[in-house]
């Protein structure tokens, strides 16, 4: 009867990647610099990143009922509701649906990505030190841990985790000092940030971002000067979101300027 069709089709289709309709938009993806696609799928049409195919790899395919959940958290993640893609991701790994160990890490991996948008770091760290332990592997997973390590204050541990891919064959490996520099300045320390950003200058590592964090670094040393010089240079080689590091950069100068003005104001009402 369809019952037994049905269920014998879903059996025979179980580990088949289903590879849905998909049309190349002209938007690139910030990711991975591909165009990014448009996939008809069960939920309507969405815009995806190609990238999204690297990180699931061979989990969740199928038509049963399991896939079609993480497809919908998906989806809800790529809608930009990631409080509610988190609770679909959760829900699915709470479920009594059997997730194989590489579907689990890609779970821990999403919630991961869920926690560290939403600001909640210490729970990303868990959840991508989880992903590790079910042998989930993506060249950008450490970036993404040692930045949620530093945001939860463990310096260290995240200054660890970049030097660890330093100089190696890492995909990211160009990026560890500039982001070792960039850890510094979220310590408010220009010197040891300063260090770090003049080492990737000196390799062309990260360039234009590594001038754009030369100039924090001045400023927040209060070599203004140095500061602006470095921030010209840094929009001169097309620095990543030219807007947001200008706006981010004033509000840095602004704050360094009005800290040295009080200061000067202070030393001159105390010699009065």
């Amino acid at each position: 009867d369809f019952e037994k069709t049905l269920a014998k089709a879903k059996t025979d289709m179980d580990g088949v990647k289903i590879q849905l309709e998909e049309d190349k938009t002209d938007i690139i993806c910030e990711k991975c610099g591909r165009n990014m696609v448009i996939k008809v799928g069960k939920y309507g049409k969405k815009i995806f990143h190609r990238y999204d195919e690297d990180m699931i790899g061979g989990a969740f395919t199928g038509l049963g009922k399991k896939s079609q959940r993480f497809e919908s958290g998906l989806w809800t993640l790529h809608s930009g509701d990631f409080e509610a893609a988190l609770n679909i991701f959760t829900e699915l790994d709470a479920s009594d649906l059997e997730c194989s160990r590489e579907e689990q890490g890609v779970l821990s991996f999403y919630r991961g990505r869920c926690y560290q948008i939403m600001g909640m770091y210490p729970n990303a760290v868990v959840n991508y030190e989880k992903a590790e332990k079910f042998g989930y592997s993506l060249p950008e997973l450490p970036l993404f841990k040692a930045r949620s390590c530093a945001a939860t204050g463990a310096t260290n541990k995240a200054i660890e985790i970049l030097k660890g891919i330093m100089d190696t064959d890492h995909k990211y490996s160009c990026r560890a000092r500039y982001e070792i520099g960039s850890v510094y300045i979220k310590l408010n320390d220009g010197e040891n940030a300063l260090k770090w950003f003049n080492e990737a200058i000196e390799r062309r590592e990260c360039y234009a971002d590594a001038l754009g964090g030369a100039a924090l670094a001045y400023t927040i040393m209060r070599d203004l000067h140095k500061g602006e010089e470095y921030f010209r240079m840094a929009l001169i080689n097309n620095i990543e979101d030219p807007h947001g590091f200008t706006t981010y950069f004033k509000k840095v100068q602004a704050a360094v300027m009005l800290e040295s003005h009080s200061g000067k104001e202070n030393t001159v009402s105390h010699n009065a």
